[in-house]
């Protein structure tokens, strides 16, 4: 599509399909004094502790770290990192609403992409 000077393509988006989806729980953001922000994305499971509760407690007791491995890290410009917070907060509010919309349908599932 071509509007005066200005020519739009469409992006294909390619490769996600062969990048395995990994959970993480854990998200350190930072940024630079040049504005470029990065996005740490880490897996942090919870410890092994078994036994009684009490014996459990006490395992708990003995932990001073927790191991965080990093899944992914992601850099973006500042303008770049204002178009994801947008876009996160849009579709955030769009998962909201669906849950409300499926509490008043009694459970009635509703599939829609999001995007």
């Amino acid at each position: 599509k071509s509007e005066g000077d200005v020519h739009y393509v469409r992006i294909q988006y390619t490769g996600a399909d062969d990048l395995r989806t990994t959970y993480a729980n854990n998200v350190l953001i930072q940024h630079n004094p040049a504005g470029e922000f990065f996005l740490s994305f880490f897996d942090m499971p919870p410890p092994i502790v078994m036994g009684t509760e009490e014996e459990k407690a006490a395992q708990i007791k003995e932990i001073s770290t927790m191991d965080a491995r990093c899944v992914a890290r992601i850099g973006l410009s500042k303008e770049r990192m204002a178009a994801v917070i947008a876009a996160m907060a849009e579709n955030y509010d769009k998962c909201l609403q669906r849950g409300k919309d499926q509490d008043a349908s009694h459970g009635e599932k509703k599939h829609e992409q999001i995007s």
